[in-house]
């Protein structure tokens, strides 16, 4: 039995899917679409959570299988129910669940487009070889409320405090690497996040600035301002910087309230740096065609008593982010498990 869904599953759902599944001994499959969505459904790591969370704390009496669809919803009526019975029948299934609205086009066509799709799937079964099951067969289901724990998933008033982490560490370091998945990760736990990549930011925030050292510490005080007025209005920033200066990088920090910033040292020996040096940049810096270099001509102060510390030798870039995302729930400013 498969019942595919693009929002987090409420009790009339559950009901109706435990009710199905009394029609037949088997499994049920799971299978929400996780691709693009309609205008305004919760977003795709929402979703993921309560779907996990459904399938790992509720009995729905029947094994579940639990498999994310990368499909884009199109909204195409009946041609794309039929899409989808092609789909779960490729994937092991023997009926299909049909909502109310499944890929209706219009509002108003949601109940005719309903018995369309059971006439147009009865018609094709020898072709699909899915049989229709109507949300609407199960008149007495009682109300759409989610479970509390479920409701909890897309709750904003959850972990509220903003923060800020800070990367810091020399150019090939394996600041942005880490940085891109961390926001994966601060995303899969509820949190929106804004990334301000240093490279990124000199393209707009900073266009115009060079690398002196007075242009250097104009450009990290303007992503310390930005990602500040993101933390006082509860959000969460991850700042990808050289930030070759201790005292500007100190200036940033009292910029944030008490422990809504995390330094976070990328220390990398610059011998790794250099031979990765995916830009050619100390090649330059070594032939004296590039100036103000850092860890070449220029200096670069290494923090003394960063949050995190990150040996990139010892550590992957996986290793590192869950480093991070340990200390963010030990400090409260997470959730954990």
């Amino acid at each position: 039995m498969a019942f595919q869904t693009s929002n987090p599953i409420h009790r009339a759902q559950e009901e109706m899917i435990k009710r199905a599944m009394e029609t037949i001994d088997g499994t049920l499959l799971l299978h929400p679409v996780v691709g693009l969505t309609k205008p305004g459904d919760i977003d795709y790591y929402t979703r993921v959570r309560s779907y996990k969370l459904l399938t790992e704390r509720y009995n729905l009496k029947h094994p579940v299988l639990l498999a994310l669809l990368p499909l884009a919803i199109c909204m195409a009526g009946l041609r794309e129910v039929l899409w989808h019975a092609i789909i779960q029948r490729n994937y092991g299934a023997n009926h299909l669940i049909i909502g109310h609205d499944h890929a209706a086009p219009m509002k108003n066509s949601e109940e005719h487009s309903l018995y369309e799709a059971r006439d147009l799937m009865l018609k094709r079964e020898e072709e699909t070889r899915v049989k229709p099951i109507l949300f609407s067969e199960f008149v007495d289901l009682p109300g759409e409320n989610r479970y509390e724990e479920i409701n909890k998933q897309s709750d904003p008033t959850i972990q509220k405090q903003g923060f800020c982490i800070w990367f810091t560490g020399l150019s090939g370091a394996g600041k942005s690497t880490i940085a891109n998945i961390l926001v994966i990760k601060l995303l899969e736990h509820g949190r929106r996040v804004t990334l301000l990549d240093g490279d990124n930011v000199r393209t707009h925030l900073s266009k115009g600035l060079g690398f002196s050292k007075i242009d250097r510490n104009t450009n990290i005080r303007r992503i310390g301002f930005v990602a500040s007025e993101i933390v006082k209005h509860g959000g969460a920033v991850v700042c990808a910087a050289i930030s070759p200066y201790s005292a500007v990088r100190s200036e940033c920090r009292i910029m944030f309230s008490h422990n809504a910033f995390m330094e976070v040292f990328v220390d990398t020996p610059i011998e790794v740096c250099e031979a990765r040096d995916a830009k050619g940049l100390y090649s330059l810096a070594r032939a004296g065609k590039l100036e103000n270099f850092t860890g070449i001509n220029d200096p670069y102060e290494a923090p003394e008593s960063p949050e995190v510390k990150i040996n990139t030798i010892h550590h992957s870039p996986a290793q590192s982010t869950d480093l991070i995302i340990n200390y963010l729930i030990k400090a409260g400013l997470l959730a954990g498990e």
